[in-house]
This record gives structure tokens, sequence and C-alpha cells, in this order.
């Protein structure tokens, strides 16, 4: 058989399409997962860290927070990007993308009236 035949020549079965895995397409979901997990590791200690050293750490950090809030907010969205059952998918993407509005109006609500 050819390289791109959909049906073998001698017995007529159609091939299993589904066999053939790109490999790029598993390295981004991963590259998905280790970013997020890099980033809740990141600002988990950063959190833990501010307080110690900055005495008046809530208007200080006042820009930060609410970028990382922000950012948070986008991680649901970043971690159904991975996921590979299509069905799930969608209602998880639906659900990650009303958590990402809701996460955005808090953080700017929350930064207006500090």
């Amino acid at each position: 058989n050819e390289s791109d035949a959909n049906f073998c020549k001698n017995c007529g079965s159609a091939f299993e399409l589904s066999l053939y895995v790109d490999s790029n397409q598993h390295e981004n979901k991963d590259s998905i997962l280790v970013m997020v997990i890099a980033f809740m590791f990141i600002t988990r200690i950063f959190w833990a860290i501010v307080p110690i050293i900055i005495g008046n750490w809530m208007e200080v950090m006042k820009i930060p927070n609410l970028v990382l809030s922000v950012v948070w907010g986008f991680a649901p969205i970043a971690l159904t990007m991975a996921m590979k059952d299509n069905n799930l998918k969608q209602p998880l993407m639906v659900l990650g993308i009303i958590y990402a509005i809701y996460s955005v109006y808090d953080a700017v609500f929350r930064f207006m009236a500090f």
C-alpha cells in the first residue's frame, strides 16, 4: 500500500487513521501543564516570602497582586487546552472562560476598591 492510502489494496478494509500520534501535540500539552504547575509553585513561594520581607506589603504589592490574579484566572483555560478528551474539553472550556471573566472582574474590582 501507499503511505497515504485509506484502505488496504488486498482486502479493502479501512486503515485506522487515529493510530498516528503527533508528538508535537503531546509536547505542547506537556509544556502547558509544566508552565501552569511552575506558575503555581512560584506564586505560592512569592506570596509566602513577600509578607516577611515587606512590612506594608498590601499597598506595595497592589499591582503585582492584580497581575498575578488575572494570570491565575486563565489557568483553567490553559489546563483545559491540555486535555485529550474533547467531550470534556468543551464544557470545561466554557467553565474556564466563566472563571477567567469572574477572576478578571474580581481582581479589577478589588484593585479599584483598595
